[in-house]
């Protein structure tokens, strides 16, 4: 694939690092266009390259709100809200480019640094890179009122141990609807994820933003207990609740959720047995 690149801004912080033909380059001859079920996916509609090095991405309309402002100007007002986030890799490089396929092109590149998740088998590292990611999902809900999409391969560490979110999308907050269902699926999925040590750093952080401590952390214990919980796991959500500083809450799931879970269960284990036939 090949581009032209029309305007490049600058990094959010520090000297520029790429130029227009750094790009350019990158996603003409990329080793292998990222996809599903490699290391940055991405969304359905943005497409990703790399050299290794650095990650191109091409995003799809709506990521820049252009509101109908020039498209140029959009893209600043897009830079200036990153910048003020603080929470993307400095280096991180906004672009205007153009293609013969979908003409008017949106993107960005930055390094490629290390995703969170790779690191489930150093328990160490991996309970502190996932309390900083999740002390952004925090910072972002109550200083600025947006919901990060807080799945960990949508945060990165670099060498210096720093955690850098690297998914585009934001959304408005939802009062811990949405983040205590990705909690939830983390404690089930990440054995070496600990409950009482992320408990107690989440209702630290919330202390830090919110005066009734008690009430936000009880709606996301809330949230994160009306996930489907396997009876094996069912400790591990009491201790994270209780690091949380919430005791009454019940270990129950939404019914619907239940039956959905039971239905796939059984639809597997029917594959399962048709597959050995």
């Amino acid at each position: 694939m090949r581009i032209l690149i029309d305007r490049i801004l600058p990094p959010l912080r520090g000297a520029s690092q790429f130029t227009c033909e750094d790009i350019q380059s990158i996603v003409a001859n990329g080793r292998q266009p990222l996809g599903f079920g490699q290391q940055y996916k991405g969304k359905t509609g943005t497409r990703v390259f790399s050299d290794r090095r650095y990650f191109v991405k091409l995003l799809p309309e709506g990521v820049v709100d252009t509101d109908d402002k020039d498209p140029y100007e959009a893209l600043k007002a897009r830079r200036l809200k990153d910048c003020h986030l603080g929470i993307y890799p400095q280096e991180k490089t906004w672009f205007l480019a153009r293609d013969s396929g979908h003409g008017r092109i949106f993107g960005n590149i930055a390094s490629m640094y290390t995703l969170i998740h790779s690191f489930h088998n150093d328990p160490e590292r991996f309970n502190t890179y996932v309390s900083d990611a999740y002390s952004d999902v925090i910072a972002m809900a109550y200083g600025h009122g947006l919901m990060l999409d807080a799945g960990l391969s949508n945060f990165v560490t670099n060498p210096a141990g720093n955690v850098y979110y690297i998914d585009d999308d934001r959304y408005a907050w939802d009062d811990f609807r949405s983040f205590g269902a990705l909690v939830a699926s983390h404690l089930r999925e990440y054995p070496t994820l600990n409950p009482d040590i992320l408990g107690g750093h989440l209702r630290q952080k919330i202390q830090q933003h919110v005066h009734d401590t008690d009430h936000a952390c009880y709606q996301l214990a809330e949230s994160t207990v009306t996930a489907y919980i396997p009876p094996a796991q069912e400790a591990r959500f009491q201790l994270f609740c209780q690091a949380l500083g919430v005791e009454d809450v019940k270990l129950s799931a939404d019914p619907r959720l239940l039956e959905l879970q039971e239905k796939i269960r059984i639809e597997k284990r029917a594959g399962l047995s048709k597959n050995r036939a």
